[in-house]
Formats: structure tokens, C-alpha cells, sequence
């Protein structure tokens, strides 16, 4: 123990490393502005690399809520007031289809098809205002519209025309045909519909 200095003063860094002449070459006179332009380097890589991180990080959460709120959308469409007027609407479209009015329930209603056509407006609205997903919100409500559509677009048509209708707007009947992107044709009635 007697070898150790007690003194602070006698110590004295090793100069063999190579870490150590660089940073002794550094701190030697002009080396103070070079260190600030390490810095400054190493600062912007680091502060780009955490910028990109919380974009990627934004994107994937604007990606998420926007499939989120895709599925809800679906859930609003599954839900027990939609869903009844969907099936309402389905029996006429099946009967339209099959030619036979005996399909038809009998208590569907003028409002059961508007609110069906309503809703395919607004959730194509969500998709392309950006606020659903476009792929999910086609996986799903696709099929839907594809079937729809070749029977429902007479009934759009008649709406936009009636001169005493709620729903002469332009974008009636829009999201149906915007979803519909295979329509299923329906072969034509005989007159007996």
C-alpha cells in the first residue's frame, strides 16, 4: 500500500489508447470548436432518428384508429337497428333477385331501404375523408354493396328524381355504388314482379 500516491495531483490519464490521444487532441488548444461540431453531428443523427421514430410511431396509430374506427362502423352496421332494416332491404333485394315478391317482408319500409343506402353513404364518407380504413372497410362492406346495388340503383335513381323526395341530394346512393366494385347483375322480372 505504501506504492499508492495519496495525492490527486500525481495521477495521470494513460496515453497509450488510442481513445485517449483522441481525446486529448480534442480538448488541446482548437480542439474546443471541433468538439462542437462532433456534437452538433452526433445531435442532429440522434434527433433524426428520434423524429423518424415518432412519425413511424404516428403513422402506425393513425393506421390503427383508422381500422378501429372501421370496425365500428361494422359494428354499427351489425347493431340491432341497422341490422333489422339490412334484412328488411335483403328480402326485397332477394325477391328482386329471385323474382318472386313473395320474398318481400312485410314489414319493410321505404325508411329501412333510405337508412340502408344512408349508411353505405357514410361509412364510404369515412373512407374517404381518410377516417376508416379503405381495405378493411372494402373487405368488408364489398360484398354487401355488390349484391345490393344492381337492385337498390333503380330505387336511388327514383329517389333522386321524385320531386317530392327527402333525398334528391347528389350524393344519395353513393357509397353503395362506390363500394359496389363487382356488382352482382340480377337477371330482368317478367312483368310479374
Amino acid at each position: 500500500m505504501s506504492n499508492i500516491a495519496n495525492d490527486a495531483s500525481d495521477w495521470q490519464p494513460r496515453r497509450s489508447s488510442p481513445a485517449a490521444a483522441f481525446l486529448s487532441g480534442i480538448f488541446a488548444g482548437a480542439g474546443a470548436s471541433q468538439l462542437s461540431t462532433w456534437v452538433g453531428i452526433v445531435s442532429a443523427i440522434i434527433g433524426g432518428f428520434l423524429a423518424l421514430e415518432t412519425y413511424r410511431k404516428d403513422v402506425a396509430k393513425s393506421v390503427d384508429q383508422s381500422v378501429e374506427q372501421t370496425f365500428e362502423m361494422v359494428d354499427k352496421f351489425k347493431g340491432p337497428t341497422l341490422s333489422a332494416a339490412h334484412a328488411r332491404t335483403l328480402s326485397y333485394v332477394e325477391a328482386k333477385r329471385f323474382c318472386d315478391a313473395r320474398m318481400i317482408s312485410r314489414d319493410l319500409t321505404d325508411l329501412d331501404i333510405i337508412t340502408v343506402i344512408d349508411f353505405f353513404d357514410l361509412a364510404y364518407a369515412c373512407v374517404d375523408a381518410g377516417l376508416c380504413d379503405r381495405e378493411t372497410a372494402f373487405q368488408f362492406f364489398a360484398p354487401y354493396a355488390n349484391f345490393h346495388w344492381p337492385i337498390l340503383n333503380s330505387i336511388v335513381d327514383e329517389y333522386k328524381a321524385a320531386p317530392q323526395s327527402l333525398r334528391t341530394d347528389a350524393n344519395f346512393g353513393v357509397g353503395l355504388r362506390g363500394f359496389a366494385a363487382a356488382p352482382v347483375e340480377a337477371a330482368a322480372c317478367d312483368g310479374n314482379f
